[in-house]
């Protein structure tokens, strides 16, 4: 009795944010269930098809290798819908651990990785994703196992040894593609002293860098049709209450490469473009939708406003490595951009890949706040010491 009682005395903290996740699992599993969303059919229909016959046409569906594989995997094994939601809530509970981990290494403090997966758990929609047959629960788990095994190496060779697993990664949903650039330019600023000292490394990876960049963008322009969204004039997918107006905005050909029906369409039509932009920013960033109920936007505003001034303040307080900050800024500039040009979807669900990240500024922010604020309090309450 008195192991188990010096135990919980040493871990007390780890247990309390254990059972808060597993009180917070068992909430989501009662009300969601299992859940079939209309992307899971094709994801079904694609993974059943490679776990039987070993071989499919993915077609535009390639960027989604990475969840149809772990699907097909299952399948194979034959697990039921309910194990493989099992597996996500476990890889999303490993993903929470994995989060106190990153946290530790990166500001070198117990307490502040306490703060931080409690910020990440009280976020409870994103955890809800894990009980959806949808790509979501499964890319932030292991976009978060990425990041752990990514800030753990030093040298290039760690680096070559976990690419396979990052390029997994990046393949589970199209946006994945962010992760391998953002870790593209993290790999520069590690070795940026070497690189500026050759100036024709440093022209080719930045050719490298914007050629695949185009390519991908072109790829995606091209699969998602993203023109013609523009021309609808939706700043949410699908919510036709929030379009904008789309009187005299000038549509490209159908016939040009989608790129340059991009170009075009930015080059003619530049202030219903930039409109465009902001309202799918300012809706992605407030997560908050018109059509949620009142008590739910409450719950989102009040956590995500807390969650992004302890972000910043974090941000400016915290000492991480340069390379580190590199990635997770350019990682949330990306994604915020590809909502920008692409869509917000109407569940929100974009955001989501973020919130381990601004999980670890607002930890860390909240837990320099308070210390700066007792020190104040303490100060003034004791003016002679």
């Amino acid at each position: 009795m008195r192991c188990l009682e010096k135990c919980f005395h040493l871990y007390k903290n780890e247990f309390l944010l254990f059972i808060f996740w597993l009180v917070s699992q068992f909430i989501l599993s009662n009300y969601y269930g299992i859940r079939i969303a209309n992307d899971s059919r094709r994801y079904i229909a694609l993974a059943s098809q490679l776990a039987v016959d070993g071989d499919i046409v993915f077609g535009k569906h390639f960027w989604y290798i990475g969840y149809i594989g772990f699907l097909a995997l299952c399948f194979k094994a034959g697990f039921f819908f309910s194990t493989i939601i099992t597996l996500q809530v476990v890889l999303n509970g490993l993903s929470c651990l994995a989060l106190g981990v990153i946290s530790n290494i990166l500001f070198k403090n117990k307490k502040i990785s306490y703060v931080v997966i409690f910020f990440y758990i009280l976020f409870i929609e994103l955890h809800s994703f894990s009980y959806y047959i949808l790509t979501e629960s499964f890319y932030i788990s292991m976009l978060i196992f990425s990041f752990l095994i990514m800030i753990q190496g030093s040298r290039l060779i760690h680096y070559l040894i976990i690419a396979p697993f990052l390029l997994i990664t990046s393949l589970i949903r199209p946006s994945g593609c962010i992760l391998f650039t953002s870790f593209f330019l993290f790999l520069m600023t590690s070795y940026w002293p070497l690189i500026k000292k050759n100036k024709y490394i440093f022209y080719s990876l930045v050719f490298i860098f914007f050629s695949a960049g185009l390519f991908l963008l072109n790829i995606i322009l091209k699969n998602f049709n993203i023109v013609n969204e523009y021309a609808k004039g939706e700043t949410i997918f699908r919510y036709s209450s929030a379009k904008l107006s789309v009187n005299g905005v000038w549509i490209p050909s159908s016939t040009e490469e989608p790129l340059i029906q991009f170009v075009q369409f930015v080059f003619y039509n530049p202030l219903f473009f930039s409109k465009l932009v902001c309202f799918k920013l300012y809706y992605f960033f407030i997560h908050a939708k018109p059509y949620y109920s009142f008590y739910h936007n409450v719950y989102i505003l009040s956590l995500l406003c807390m969650v992004y001034v302890f972000a910043f303040f974090g941000f400016l307080k915290s000492k991480i490595k340069k390379q580190v900050l590199v990635f997770i800024c350019l990682f949330i500039v990306l994604q915020a951009a590809m909502v920008g040009l692409t869509v917000e979807d109407w569940d929100g669900r974009f955001l989501m890949p973020l919130f381990p990240f601004l999980s670890l500024f607002a930890g860390a922010g909240c837990f320099l706040f308070f210390v700066r604020f007792r020190k104040i309090i303490t100060k003034r309450m004791n003016p002679t010491r």
